[in-house]
């Protein structure tokens, strides 16, 4: 199936969990804001077309 990873196209298996594609990536979802279709979100069952977008969180003063 079709996702959209950071405004790219990507394959990926039907059934597959966001936590199990961002494991694959090696995305640490503690230090990263995962957002998918519009919506902050830690783990779901990835449907075609959805959207997901990875921002690094950074502190500093």
């Amino acid at each position: 199936m079709e996702i959209i990873f950071n405004g790219k196209k990507t394959l990926c298996p039907d059934g597959l969990t966001l936590a199990a594609w961002l494991a694959d990536r090696r995305v640490d979802a503690r230090v990263n804001i995962v957002e998918r279709n519009g919506e902050v979100c830690r783990d779901a069952v990835l449907a075609a077309g959805d959207e997901i977008n990875i921002y690094r969180v950074v502190a500093g003063g």
